[in-house]
């Protein structure tokens, strides 16, 4: 019985009728330009009206109760925000991104039966062929076998620190008659010495707590408990018993960086697994060599009868008034937190981040629009070390949290004017570099980083059959193009 599957699902009691209503491609419109006093018309643009796909649908029930359950998986299955993946059983190894229109306006009851007719649109007018990877490093001829040209991703290993990054493909021409290229980053002089902007200083992985001591501050609530350690990283083992009047209240461990930074910026990596929870709040204090609070950065879920996790940004100590709250644009979007806090000092300016990190290490749900600018210069001093603290409102059921990772670096500034003026690696050696050309994207160790493309960057698709890439410098980096064929 063939079915067909929409947006990595399929339901194995929905049946496809005959008389699918497909074309053999998508309508192709041509704009003509007509001059008055001439016969005819010259041909301006052609362009690709989106796909319509009318697939007969039909599927049996047991009662009126079973009817309405299929109905209701209809409707959750397919309503989507956004085009999804469509495959049919009987177009194998063909891909169609599909949003449904409409209802199902010709639905049917016939007995046990239930049939209508769902009508997909395509945006995108192509159907597209399972994904394909070939290294460029190794073998830089490609052969698109599709009937259309298609946009490729480039994953991109750096082998070695590079100020500057340019893909090419030589089988295809711009209206000078070059060959499109993506350029990352700026080339070098003789005369120009090579940087790099960001050098880490300190890292901790979170397997031991040995080199790190028990706090003595917070700047709300109590400290109270012990933290763990496990395969994850540090993690809030005890709270301690409740301490009255009831607050905020955990474990908290400060450790030296080694070092004193001006401009810096530290990632801290963390996972708060809110949903079904109550309460869970991590802090990290960066502090000074008197040990006055420079800078906290906060994360958690503090709700009463809500799942929520939020974010908190402060310069300077607990009575400071430069403070922001931060939150996903989507109140959901934070939810099961596993991603990255960040604070950044360059002179008397800091900048908070936060994002969910998914599976594939892309950076989803960012916000990085909490700017808060030290006017009185209050909070200039060096930062020496670095507190963690993980806190529970007593009473509630915890959140499980982690810190996972810490890694702080000098923020460099270019030296020398003019001709002569430094120049920054665009990207360092074990730095992954992801190029998205249908998307226009660029991402940096899957955060998006488009400020590293030269304005002379083209993003190319590959051509319909043979294509020639070239990669400069081919020694640095190692390239991956992943791509699905397109037909027409």
């Amino acid at each position: 019985m063939k079915s067909l599957t929409f947006n990595g699902t399929r339901k194995p009691w929905l049946i496809l009728l005959r008389g699918r209503k497909k074309p053999p491609f998508s309508t192709v419109r041509r704009n003509l330009l007509s001059i008055p006093g001439r016969h005819g018309a010259f041909l301006h643009t052609s362009t690709k009206e989106p796909l319509v796909i009318n697939q007969p649908i039909s599927f049996i029930v047991n009662d009126d109760y079973n009817a309405l359950q299929y109905k209701d998986e209809l409707a959750e299955w397919l309503v989507t925000d956004e085009p999804v993946p469509l495959t049919f059983d009987d177009e194998p190894g063909r891909i169609y991104y599909a949003v449904v229109q409409n209802t199902i306006d010709d639905f049917e009851r016939i007995a046990s039966i239930r049939q209508g007719t769902i009508q997909f649109i395509c945006p995108d007018p192509y159907g597209y062929s399972e994904e394909i990877a070939q290294n460029i490093s190794s073998n830089n001829n490609l052969i698109n076998s599709g009937t259309a040209e298609t946009y490729p991703i480039f994953d991109i290993d750096v082998l070695k620190n590079i100020t500057r990054l340019e893909v090419i493909n030589k089988s295809l021409s711009d209206r000078q008659g070059a060959s499109p290229s993506i350029v990352l980053g700026v080339a070098a002089s003789m005369e120009q010495e090579e940087f790099a902007k960001e050098e880490l200083i300190f890292q901790d992985s979170m397997q031991s707590t040995q080199t790190w001591q028990t706090a003595v501050e917070v700047d709300a609530g109590h400290i109270a408990g012990t933290v763990g350690v496990d395969s994850k990283g540090f993690y809030p083992a005890t709270y301690g018993n409740a301490i009255y009047p009831l607050d905020w209240q955990g474990p908290s461990l400060i450790k030296g960086i080694g070092t004193s930074l001006q401009d810096f910026k530290a990632d801290i990596y963390i996972e708060n697994l809110n949903v079904d929870k109550e309460t869970g709040m991590l802090d990290v204090y960066l502090r000074d060599s008197n040990s006055n609070v420079l800078a906290k950065i906060s994360f958690g879920d503090a709700w009463k009868g809500k799942t929520e996790n939020f974010g908190n940004a402060q310069v300077g100590d607990y009575n400071s008034t430069l403070k922001m709250s931060a939150t996903a644009d989507d109140p959901k979007g934070w939810n099961n937190f596993s991603g990255i806090i960040r604070v950044i000092r360059v002179d008397n300016v800091w900048n908070f981040y936060f994002a969910q990190i998914d599976k594939s290490g892309t950076h989803n749900w960012v916000h990085s629009r909490t700017r808060i600018t030290d006017n009185a210069r209050r909070y200039m001093s060096p930062v020496t070390s670095i507190q963690v603290a993980f806190r529970l409102w007593a009473g509630t059921v915890r959140t499980d949290m982690h810190i996972k990772n810490i890694k702080i670096y000098k923020i460099n500034k270019p030296t020398g004017s003019g001709a002569s003026q430094s120049v920054p690696f665009v990207a360092q050696a074990g730095d992954r570099l992801t190029i998205d050309t249908k998307k226009s994207l660029i991402l940096k160790n899957g955060e998006f980083a488009n400020e590293l493309a030269d304005l002379s960057l083209q993003m190319f698709p590959f051509a319909k059959g043979h294509n020639m890439l070239q990669i400069i410098p081919s020694d640095a980096v190692n390239v991956t193009a992943r791509y699905r064929r397109a037909y027409l």
